[in-house]
């Protein structure tokens, strides 16, 4: 990952400490997608795992919605950020649920006051799989720690 880019996913990760960290409830973020495949092109965006210790409140969503939206884009790399709780994807079960969504694609609906809810997410299959695969850790241990095998 270019020197930029990890200075920008440092920022990541101290934006998502400040906001969910809690008691020590940010147990691990990771990297995964272009940047841990060897694909990562100009306009590819930042893919990060945060996995958390219990679930979040509407008002820390909010409070890191509001801050991505400003980090996200513009002069930067798009931020897709996902969120789990580790009980709810380990011992591994389908559907999985996912804590939280951050993504580009739906920046209007977040501009206009949405907040992501938790929802069940079939597609956190092959990101977990990705994750576990890349071992690429922003902070915690490595995600075999956390994480089962899908």
């Amino acid at each position: 990952m270019p020197e930029r880019d990890r200075d920008r996913t440092d920022h990541l990760v101290a934006l998502v400490r400040r906001h969910l960290d809690e008691d020590g409830d940010v147990l691990g973020v990771y990297a995964h997608g272009s940047a841990t495949l060897g694909g990562l092109r100009p306009y590819s965006d930042l893919d990060l795992l945060v996995v958390l210790a219990r679930p979040t409140t509407y008002g820390q969503r909010e409070r890191l919605t509001g801050e991505l939206l400003g980090v996200s884009g513009g002069e930067g790399r798009p931020v897709e950020l996902i969120a789990v709780v580790r009980d709810e994807v380990r011992p591994w079960r389908y559907p999985p649920r996912r804590e939280y969504l951050y993504g580009e694609w739906l920046r209007d609906a977040y501009e206009r006051g949405a907040v992501p809810e938790p929802e069940d997410d079939p597609d956190l299959a092959p990101l977990l799989t990705m994750v576990l695969r890349a071992d690429a850790p922003l902070y915690g241990p490595p995600p075999a720690t956390l994480l089962d095998p899908v």
